[in-house]
């Protein structure tokens, strides 16, 4: 579903154009005051790169994950973690109807001691615990944020832990819970979750579009370098496409696939589960490495600047919610996607396109690999440095003249940077271990005042 709106080119990234160097994000939050309030996104926009909402207005996906939301949280517990991701700007939640399964575990009740299917049959889902479900969308609406919601998992369509789902279930469920939110104006459906390619969730897809056809859907796969563009091409009820860079640390699927796909598909593309906070992950000589926030700076950096219309956030102890759950949501990490937001709604990040061309240096892949945007007209640019490294750009393209300031995405701080050549230009971040320079016009506006 298309529609056309005035701003073409895709999307990609943040900066600073209309925000001063470093300024107080509450000044700015009141400043931009008069933003459109969010609406769900109902449309692809007409080149094909980003979502747009029923104005026709360019929507941002930034979410977090909260998998298990409706088995772990009590009502009041959803309100608590909803205010707190709504104060720190996210606009969808990605959770899903099934529960966590694990092999040397019971599966566990929800808070209510409910499950979301009778007998894990899904042709009988639990009325009751259902209406948990409708109080979490309603409390999402109450917020204008949007709800990605997974009514399968992989292993419930694969058969494991008890579940039996032939086709005919999955066309029976797709039209019951397409039916029972046809009137909710905050939900984009996911099909899959962690999956392949089975024909049973390309059912699920076609009857959710069929049931509920004023909403988006599209598809959660299940391993690294591969998207749901991989598994169903621009299939006729995939509206955008999803990938998953996995959890291992410096992954080049971070851009690689989402650069992909952007380039060769008509529909646009996100990175909906890069690696999580504060996950634990076992190395090669047996120790274990605790994810950092600078892992999740990374991944969302060169989502972003590789063609990505949003990006997707996950805690490892909020995504799973475990005891420590609250005592995350104010992670490093957290935080500096809040940076990240503020910056973006103060510009047309949606006329921006992946520009590698500006970086003229030596540009390995791995975990140093630079990521660089611009904007449609060539006026703003951005270059990511995920490491502490020097680099020469290139600015022949862009048009001028240019003022260049360097962002620190770990503190939110900026500052100005002299142009010392007209068209190659070597330079070396102030901050470190990241940083993003950004190219922007001469006249634009500025201020001295840091982000605390």
């Amino acid at each position: 579903m298309k529609i056309k709106i005035a701003t073409a080119f895709t999307l990609v990234f943040v900066v600073l154009a209309t925000l001063g160097i470093g300024q107080d994000v509450d000044a700015f939050l009141q400043v931009s005051s008069e933003t459109p309030e969010i609406m769900a996104p109902v449309a692809v926009s007409e080149n094909g790169k980003y979502l747009v909402d029923a104005k026709g207005e360019p929507f941002f996906w930034i979410a977090d994950t909260a998998w298990s939301i409706n088995q772990r949280f009590l009502r009041e517990e959803i309100s608590a973690y909803l205010d707190d991701r709504q104060e720190k700007g996210f606009t969808v939640i990605h959770f899903r109807i099934p529960h966590l399964e694990r092999d040397d575990k019971p599966t566990l009740p929800n808070q209510y001691g409910l499950f979301p299917f009778i007998n894990k049959d899904i042709s009988r889902p639990n009325e009751e615990y259902f209406e948990l479900v409708d109080y979490m969308l309603t409390e999402m609406e109450k917020r204008r944020m949007v709800a990605a919601l997974l009514p399968l998992w992989g292993y419930v369509v694969g058969g494991k832990y008890g579940y039996n789902v032939s086709e005919q279930d999955v066309s029976f469920y797709a039209r019951w819970i397409g039916e029972r939110y046809k009137d909710r104006k905050n939900i984009v459906w996911v099909s899959g979750g962690d999956s392949g390619s089975d024909e049973k969730w390309a059912i699920l897809g076609r009857e959710l579009k069929a049931t509920d056809p004023q909403k988006l859907v599209t598809f959660h796969p299940g391993r690294r370098k591969i998207s749901s563009y991989h598994l169903y091409g621009d299939a006729d009820w995939l509206d955008f496409h999803m990938t998953q860079s996995g959890h291992s640390i410096n992954l080049p699927d971070n851009y690689l696939t989402v650069n992909e796909v952007y380039n060769a598909s008509s529909q646009p593309i996100i990175n909906t589960e890069p690696i999580y906070e504060d996950m634990h992950r076992k190395q090669d000589d047996g120790t274990i490495y605790i994810v950092p926030p600078h892992q999740i700076r990374k991944s969302a950096y060169w989502s972003l600047l590789a063609g990505g219309f949003g990006h997707v956030y996950g805690h490892a102890d909020v995504t799973r919610l475990t005891v420590d759950r609250f005592l995350s949501l104010d992670s490093p990490g957290a935080v500096q996607m809040s940076y990240l937001i503020t910056l973006l709604r103060g510009v047309p990040w949606y006329t921006f396109r992946p520009m590698q061309s500006l970086i003229a240096s030596a540009n390995p892949i791995g975990g140093a690999h630079m990521r660089a945007a611009a904007s449609a007209d060539n006026t703003i640019a951005f270059v990511y440095f995920p490491e502490y490294q020097s680099a020469t750009i290139d600015l022949s393209d862009l048009q001028g003249p240019l003022r260049a300031r360097w962002f620190d995405p770990e503190t939110g701080n900026s500052q100005v940077s002299t142009i010392t050549s007209i068209d190659s230009w070597r330079v070396t971040p102030p901050y470190q271990p990241d940083a993003l320079l950004i190219l922007e016009p001469e006249n634009g506006p500025i201020t001295d005042t840091p982000i605390p």
